[in-house]
């Protein structure tokens, strides 16, 4: 009887691990947790947290988040997009102060947090900035990764209410972290 009632323990003990489906990834190079986003169409894909959801694959890739409500939603976003240079010469800094101009004439106001910090998208030197602007009242907070390979320019933008910044970065960082070129 001990022997049994021991036995019996033991397998109720186990039985969550036997059963546990989780967030395991089937997929090689899938972190646990997450999904991969590709397109045939572009040369680039990434893995997001399966909490974030696909929002397009129409000549770029984004993903969105839900901070808001179920009443009223409101999302943060990751996108990523590639352009071909029209100068061969450009490096990802020669990239950002041109970008720089361009934000600063349709957002009057916009504060930079931080600007060419090195990093690297997809084992390539690359760059990464900050920015702040208000919008409708509502501070909005974007992180871009400028990345420059075989002509063309890398973009990966994070988007998203400056009061929700430090939730969604995680699911950026997921982002950069497994960014590949393919």
């Amino acid at each position: 009887m001990k022997k049994t009632l021991s036995l019996l323990l033991a397998l109720l003990l186990a039985l969550p691990l036997l059963c546990a489906c989780g967030n395991k990834s089937t997929t090689p190079g899938v972190p646990d947790g997450c999904e991969r986003l590709e397109s045939a169409a572009l040369d680039f894909r990434f893995c997001y947290p399966k909490t974030w959801e696909p929002d397009r694959d129409d000549g770029m890739l984004s993903v969105r988040y839900n901070v808001g409500t179920a009443l009223h939603a409101s999302y943060a976003s990751v996108s990523a997009m590639a352009f071909a240079l029209s100068d061969l010469n450009t490096g990802a800094n020669d990239y950002w102060d041109g970008y720089r101009s361009e934000l600063e004439k349709n957002f009057p106001g916009i504060e930079f947090l931080k600007e060419k910090e090195e990093c690297t998208l997809g084992g390539v030197i690359a760059n990464r900035n900050r920015a702040k602007y208000a919008q409708d009242g509502i501070d909005i907070c974007f992180e871009t990764v400028v990345c420059i390979r075989a002509g063309y320019v890398y973009l990966v933008t994070l988007t998203t209410p400056e009061r929700n910044y430090a939730d969604t970065v995680p699911g950026f960082e997921t982002i950069l972290d497994t960014f590949e070129f393919v």
